[in-house]
C-alpha cells in the first residue's frame, strides 16, 4: 500500500511539511499549528521535497469530510453545527461518529471519519448537499490544498485552543463555558478516537451521481422557492430556461460554471443544464440540444483543469430578463436590485461594522514606517506610481514586493517593463550589492556555491511573489492569471504591483482612453480585496530627474486616471547630477492625490549600486536639506 502523508504547518503563511499520515501531533499543539484536509501521496512528497511547496498538487483525496461553520456571531454558528448534527441522523450518521470541537475563533468544526475516499470536488458535494444552504457554512475549505487547525492548537487571535466538545456539550453550555474549557491547558485536552463510518452509501449514494452522461435522462430543474445554490436572481431566472434567444449556449456555459463553482459535480451539473435547456426549448418551440452537445461543448470544458473560470455578469441579458423574472414570479424588487446599486443609509452598515472591527485585516503595509504611516494603504486601494524612466520607480515598487513577503503577503508582480532575466539580475545585484561585472563574473567562472546562495537569497526575499513576465497581456488575461495563481494557493493575492499601465493591452486606439480603461480595469481587480500598485509614465518626460513632479496632471491619461487610483505618488531624486553623481543619495516621493488623508512629502536615502531605498537619520536629512538649499541658491543665480 502506498504511504499517505499530510502537510502541517505552524502557521497559515508556512509551507509547512509532509509528515506520515498517523505520526503524533503532539509536538505542533504548543501554539499555532494546521494540517491538511487532504491526503498526499509518494509522488506528492516527491514534488514536495523538491518544490518546497504543494502549489499545482490537486490530484489529492479523503477519508475525512469536514464542515467549517463560522459566524460573527457563534450562537448562529452553534445553532447550524447543531443543524448539521441532525441532518446526518437523517443518514444513519450518529453525533458519536461525529468528532465536533469549537475552531478557537468564532465557530465549530465538524468532521466525519469515513472508510471512503473523496477527491476535494465530492467533499464540497457532499458538504453543501448537507449544509450549503446555512449562513455558517464556509465552503473554502474544500480547496485541494486547504488546511485546517489541530485539534488542541492554539488560535493565534483569540489564544483559545481548538477544543473537542460532545453533542451534549455543545447543545447545552453556555459560550463562555465552552470558551473556559479552550483556555484549559493542553494537558485537559484527551482527543477522542472517532472510529470510521462504514454505513456511509446512504449518503454518498444520495448525493454523488456514478452516472454516465448517456444514461441521463432526467429533466428536474432547480427550484426557485428553495434555491438551494444561493444563485443570483438572474441566474436563477437561466436555471429555469429564461434565457434570450441566440444565447442559449453562452446561458448554458454561465449557468455551468456557476454551478460548477458551488461544488456540483460533473453529472450533477449536467443534469441541472439539461432540464434548464429543455425548458427553454419547450417554452420557444426551439429545438433541443442533444446530451452530447451540453456534454461535450459545456461540461467537458468547465471542468477542465484550464479553465479559467469566465468572468459574468447580469450585464450580458440587460433588460429582456425582466419579462422573466416576472414570468417566473420574482418579485419586482429583486431584479430591480440587479440593475440598482441605490440603497438606504442603513442597508451597508452592518458591513461596514464588520470591516470597522476588523480594520486591521484590511490593512496593508510596505514595510516602510513613514510612508505607511502616511498613506494608510488598505485592501481595495489602487496606488499610481509615477515617475519618469530610470529613476527608480520599478525598484520602489520592488521594495513593497519584498517587504510584504516577508511580511507573508501573497503578491503578484506583472513585470512587462523589463525582460525577465533584467529582472533577475536587479533583484541579486539589490540583495547582494555587487556591481553588474561581479556579478556575472560568478557566472562565467561555474561558481556553484555562490550561485545557490544567489538562488537561496531570491527563494527567501521573494518567497511569497508569483511573477508574470508576459507582454502583451489584456485586463481579461490579467485577472485569469492572478485567479488560477490565487486558486492554486488556496489565498488571496493581497499586493499586485503593474510595471507599468501603458503596456496593460486594451482594444482601444486613443491613448486617453487606452490609460482610462485600463486603469478602470485595474480598479476591478483591487475591488475584489487586493491592494494594486500600478506603475505611471509621465505625459512628457521630465529632462531633470532631481525635479519632483507636483501634479498627477503629469500622467499619461491625466486627470481621468488620476480620479480612478485611491493615491498617486511621484518619485524624483533631489541629488541627481551628471555633474556631481557623488550627490546622487537620495529617493523622494511626494504623495500629490490622497483619498484617505493629507498631501505629503516624504525623503529617503538611496543606493543606486543596489537600487534600494532606506529610511534616513537626522545627519542624512541635514546634508539633503543642505544640498537642495544650494540647488535653489543657483537657480536663483541663474534667473529663475
Amino acid at each position: 500500500m502506498m504511504a499517505k502523508y499530510h502537510r502541517v504547518c505552524t502557521s497559515l503563511k508556512d509551507k509547512g511539511t509532509l509528515i506520515p499520515e498517523g505520526a503524533d501531533l503532539d509536538k505542533y499543539k504548543a501554539g499555532e499549528a494546521y494540517i491538511s484536509a487532504y491526503q498526499y501521496n509518494e509522488d506528492h512528497k516527491k514534488l514536495f521535497d523538491k518544490n518546497k511547496s504543494v502549489a499545482g498538487i490537486t490530484d489529492v483525496t479523503t477519508d475525512i469530510i469536514y464542515f467549517d461553520l463560522d459566524n460573527e456571531d457563534i450562537e448562529v454558528a452553534r445553532k447550524d453545527t447543531i443543524e448539521v448534527v441532525n441532518r446526518l441522523a437523517n443518514y444513519e450518521i450518529t453525533s458519536n461518529q461525529i468528532k465536533t470541537c469549537l475552531s478557537g475563533n468564532k465557530g465549530f468544526h465538524l468532521a466525519l471519519h469515513t472508510t471512503e475516499t473523496f477527491t476535494p470536488e465530492e467533499a464540497r458535494s457532499l458538504a453543501i448537499k448537507l449544509a450549503g444552504d446555512l449562513d455558517s457554512f464556509d465552503s473554502s475549505i474544500y480547496n485541494a490544498n486547504r488546511i485546517i487547525r489541530i485539534e488542541g492548537s492554539v488560535h493565534p487571535k483569540t489564544q483559545l485552543r481548538k477544543t473537542e466538545l460532545t453533542f451534549k456539550e455543545l447543545q447545552t453550555l453556555s459560550i463562555g463555558d465552552i470558551k473556559d474549557l479552550a483556555k484549559d491547558e493542553y494537558d485537559y485536552l484527551k482527543p477522542s478516537k472517532i472510529e470510521p463510518i462504514e454505513s456511509f452509501m446512504k449518503l454518498t449514494e444520495s448525493v454523488i451521481k456514478k452516472d454516465k452522461a448517456e444514461n441521463i435522462e432526467t429533466t428536474e430543474t432547480l427550484d426557485y422557492l428553495s434555491n438551494p445554490y444561493k444563485l443570483q436572481p438572474w441566474k436563477l431566472a437561466l436555471s429555469q430556461g429564461f434565457f434570450p434567444n441566440g444565447n442559449r449556449s453562452n446561458s448554458l456555459m454561465i449557468l455551468g460554471a456557476t454551478l460548477k463553482n458551488k461544488g456540483l459535480l460533473k453529472e450533477q451539473c449536467y443534469y441541472a443544464l439539461k432540464a434548464a435547456a429543455d425548458l427553454q426549448s419547450d417554452r420557444y418551440g426551439k429545438d433541443k440540444f442533444k446530451k452530447e452537445e451540453i456534454w461535450e461543448k459545456v461540461i467537458e470544458q468547465i471542468y477542465k483543469a484550464t479553465w479559467n473560470n469566465g468572468s459574468y455578469s447580469e450585464d450580458h441579458f440587460p433588460t429582456q430578463l425582466q419579462a422573466y423574472f416576472e414570468e417566473l414570479g420574482i418579485p419586482r424588487k429583486e431584479y430591480a436590485e440587479i440593475a440598482s446599486d441605490v440603497v438606504s443609509i442603513d442597508d451597508k452598515f452592518d458591513d461596514f461594522v464588520n470591516y470597522a472591527t476588523n480594520i486591521d485585516e484590511h490593512t496593508m503595509t510596505f514595510g516602510i514606517p513613514s510612508l505607511d504611516n502616511a498613506l494608510k494603504v488598505r485592501k481595495g486601494h489602487l496606488i499610481g506610481l509615477l515617475a519618469g524612466p530610470g529613476i527608480g520607480k520599478t525598484s520602489f515598487a520592488i521594495t513593497f514586493l519584498n517587504n510584504c513577503s516577508k511580511q507573508g503577503s501573497k503578491c503578484f508582480f506583472g513585470s512587462y517593463d523589463m525582460y525577465s532575466l533584467n529582472v533577475y539580475q536587479k533583484l541579486i545585484q539589490r540583495h547582494t550589492g555587487y556591481t553588474e561585472d561581479e556579478m556575472f563574473q560568478f557566472f562565467k567562472d561555474k561558481d556553484k556555491k555562490k550561485i545557490e546562495e544567489f538562488r537561496g537569497i531570491l527563494n527567501t526575499e521573494y518567497e511569497n511573489v508569483s511573477f508574470c513576465f508576459k507582454s502583451g497581456q489584456s485586463i481579461s488575461d490579467l485577472k485569469k492569471s492572478i485567479e488560477m495563481k490565487e486558486e492554486e494557493m488556496g489565498e488571496k493575492m493581497g499586493l499586485v504591483v503593474i510595471d507599468y499601465l501603458e503596456l496593460v493591452q486594451v482594444d482601444v486606439a486613443d491613448a486617453t482612453a487606452k490609460s482610462l480603461e485600463a486603469v478602470n480595469g485595474l480598479r476591478e481587480i483591487a475591488n475584489e480585496g487586493r491592494v494594486v500598485v500600478v506603475l505611471l509614465q509621465p505625459n512628457k518626460i521630465s529632462s531633470k530627474p532631481d525635479q519632483p513632479l507636483l501634479s498627477y496632471n503629469a500622467a499619461k491619461g491625466s486627470s481621468m486616471v488620476a480620479q480612478a487610483v485611491t493615491a498617486m505618488l511621484t518619485c524624483h531624486r533631489p541629488g541627481y547630477s551628471s555633474e556631481n553623481p557623488e550627490n546622487d543619495l537620495y529617493f523622494s516621493v511626494n504623495c500629490v492625490k490622497n483619498r484617505n488623508g493629507a498631501l505629503f512629502q516624504r525623503d529617503f536615502g538611496w543606493i543606486g549600486k543596489t537600487q534600494t531605498i532606506f529610511e534616513m537619520g537626522d545627519d542624512e536629512r541635514f546634508a539633503l536639506n543642505l544640498l537642495r538649499d544650494t540647488k535653489r541658491d543657483a537657480d536663483d543665480d541663474d534667473g529663475y
